[in-house]
Formats: structure tokens, sequence, C-alpha cells
């Protein structure tokens, strides 16, 4: 990404059309380690309402000062956020809530991900250009597992602190720090990228996360409305700032 040792949801998005019926389409790259420009999925109008809240249920971007509210089939629950500085685009697909530096995606801050519409690669290294489509990454993943943060610790190349019992944005939830120390032995996950990346985790209605050498943040796991939901916090200035604007609904 644009800045190295950040990631780009979580270091590259790649939209995958998982109810596409074109068969050999290629996974379309939205982020990508060096910050290039990335065809991303349509957008819709955002609509505001009497309090000046402006409800957005696609991508859009964002303007400092301005009050979001997404939609609650994005994350089964309402979130509402506050533009800042830093925040330039948001990303929504059913399942996924991502708020990036930039509008490709490349400079990301914060993450949500439904853990119900995810899978984890049983090869973290896998050649993600081998992929022709959603299926093909299906077939090459495995149901979350029960300590999703365990699995992200023994990850190669990651380094994890301990989990911890915190809050986030007033739910009970765990907490685990990482860093990637090294992607040795990976692919590059989008075409533009100049080093390796480590697949981590790929929703099934929109992103594959995946990380570079240097990325670092948060992770937390908690229950919203009885679903399991991953968020992520990078260590990208601005992401702690924006989070505080962060609220759920009810």
């Amino acid at each position: 990404m644009t800045i190295r040792r950040s990631a780009a949801f979580v270091t590259a998005i790649v939209l995958v059309a998982a109810c596409s019926s074109s068969k050999g389409a290629a996974p379309t790259t939205v982020g990508s380690t060096g910050g290039s420009t990335a065809t991303v999925s349509p957008t819709q109008p955002p609509a505001t309402n009497a309090a000046g809240v402006v409800t957005i249920s696609s991508n859009v971007a964002l303007t400092t000062g301005t009050k979001y509210s997404v939609i609650p089939s994005a994350l089964q629950r309402s979130v509402t956020f506050t533009g800042t500085d830093a925040s330039k685009q948001a990303f929504v697909t059913p399942g996924f809530l991502g708020i990036a530096a930039d509008v490709n995606g490349a400079q990301p801050l914060i993450g949500f991900m439904d853990l119900a519409n995810s899978r984890v690669f049983r090869d973290p290294h896998v050649d993600f250009s081998t992929f022709s489509n959603a299926s093909d990454v299906v077939n090459a993943t495995d149901p979350v597992p029960t300590d999703f943060l365990g699995h992200v610790a023994k990850l190669p190349g990651m380094t994890a602190g301990a989990v911890t019992d915190t809050t986030f944005l007033g739910v009970p939830a765990k907490a685990m720090t990482y860093k990637v120390d090294s992607t040795d032995g990976g692919f590059r996950c989008g075409k533009d990228d100049t080093s390796p990346c480590l697949l981590v985790l790929f929703v099934t209605t929109g992103p594959t996360i995946a990380l570079h050498k240097g990325d670092s943040g948060t992770f937390y796991d908690l229950q919203i409305s009885g679903r399991r939901l991953v968020a992520e916090v990078t260590d990208h200035a601005g992401a702690a700032d924006l989070l505080k604007t962060f609220t759920f609904g009810a």
C-alpha cells in the first residue's frame, strides 16, 4: 500500500463476486500495496435524514464532520460514525464495513467482518492469482474456527499479543494485538503488490482480508445481535481517533 507498513483492508481488499454467474471472471482488486488506482464495486447515492445523518449501503466517499449511519444488513446492527480528516472512503457490503484513509482502500483504518459470512484459508500463502472465481476461493477455505484470534496468532510470520478481555464500543470483547514480521513464502495478492501477502479471511459476500510485512493493529472478537463479529483497528495514523466517533445502534 501507499504507506508500506499499513494494510489495505487489511492490506489488500480483493472483492470477489460471490454470486457472479460469469465463469472465469478474475477477482477485482480494490486496494493493494502501492495504493494503485483500483476498480471498486458500484455505489448507490447515500440518503440524508432530517437530522443530517447520511445513511450508506455501499461504497461512498466521506466528508469530515459528517455523521454516517451504516444500514443494519451490513453487520446485523446499525453503526454510526463521523467522518474525520483521516477518513476518506467507506466500503460496505453485506457482512463487511471498512473505512480507509484513501479512496482505493490502500490505507485502511478500521474494518468490521461478520464471521458468519466468512471463511479462513487452509494455506495463508496460497497464490491468490490462481483463483478465477468465488468458488475457487471457497474450495481453498474452511469455516472460521471458534478461536479465531488463536487462529490468527498461529499464522506464519505473525507476532501476536496475549488475548485479553475488554469492551469494544461498549460490547464485551476479546482483543489481541498483532504485527506481521514476515510474509516469506507467500505471493502477491494484487497485480500492483510489490511484496507477498498473508491471507487472513475471506468474507464470502465481499472482500478478502490479507496482510503484508509490517502491518500491525488490534483484532477484536465480539458478538452483536447473536452473531460473531471481528473488528480490526490498524495502527495507521487516524484510526484511533476515528474509532472514538463510532457507536452501535440498538
